[in-house]
């Protein structure tokens, strides 16, 4: 062959390869990502994971997820979300004393996605911290002290529970039902917009209010230092109260 005809086989044929090389590599590319045609994401069947995890009476969440927070003597951490989520994105790790759920929202196609369910189990619990898009339901805990936080659109409840000093800090858009676990005292500072119902067992409520909203409270308490900082916020005893179920 030619020196002329092998020069002009490479600048034919070396192109078309390079360019069927790349086709290869996105058609691999697009198999493991969530994207499928139309733009919609396509996560997978849903699948559940348990976790290895003891030790730890503190819970962080950030981003959506719905969470049974359960009493028990042994320890129990089961996650369940959308395959890809749960095998790439979703971050199951406890900190000392502290166990964080995390998945980062910001991921392209995550409003799409289903939230992310868990299951705990432990002996007791301390605080909960709660950032983003969540609900929490607590259940079975007696404890002398369990702190609140909370930033973003949440949702959480206690049932057969009972609380002796009871904190709670908040700002987004929050509903709060302890109308069936019994707190002793509450401390509540709340921002934004809320509703918050309390069943209180002759202790006291402390705290501030502002944003918009009302914190609705059944039994006896003194709520001399409860503040209210605008005319949007309101404060109601309700002997027999029922809010009825968040969940």
């Amino acid at each position: 062959m030619k020196t002329s005809n092998k020069l002009l086989w490479v600048v034919l044929v070396v192109p078309f390869l390079m360019v069927l090389a790349t086709l290869v590599f996105l058609r691999i590319s697009f198999e493991k990502s969530p994207w499928k045609e139309g733009g919609k994401p396509d996560f997978g069947e849903k699948v559940s994971k348990v976790y290895d995890i003891k030790n730890f009476n503190r819970l962080v969440v950030m981003g959506p997820w719905n969470i049974q927070l359960d009493r028990g003597d042994e320890f129990k951490v089961e996650v369940g979300a959308q395959e890809k989520i749960l095998n790439n994105l979703v971050s199951v790790k406890r900190t000392g004393s502290v166990l964080t759920l995390s998945y980062p929202s910001t991921y392209p196609g995550s409003n799409e996605a289903d939230p992310m369910a868990a299951v705990i189990v432990l002996p007791s619990v301390s605080e909960v911290e709660i950032v983003g898009s969540c609900r929490v339901a607590l259940k079975g805990f007696t404890a002398e002290r369990l702190h609140i936080t909370s930033k973003g659109a949440v949702r959480m409840s206690a049932t057969d529970s009972k609380i002796t000093n009871l904190e709670m800090e908040a700002e987004g858009n929050t509903q709060l039902d302890f109308s069936k676990a019994p707190v002793v005292n509450a401390k509540v500072n709340y921002t934004g917009t809320y509703t918050i119902s309390l069943l209180l067992d002759r202790g006291r409520l402390s705290g501030v209010l502002g944003g918009t909203g009302t914190l609705f409270y059944a039994g006896e308490a003194d709520i001399s230092e409860m503040k209210r900082l605008s005319s949007m916020t309101r404060i109601v005893h309700r002997p027999e109260l029922v809010i009825g179920k968040i969940f």
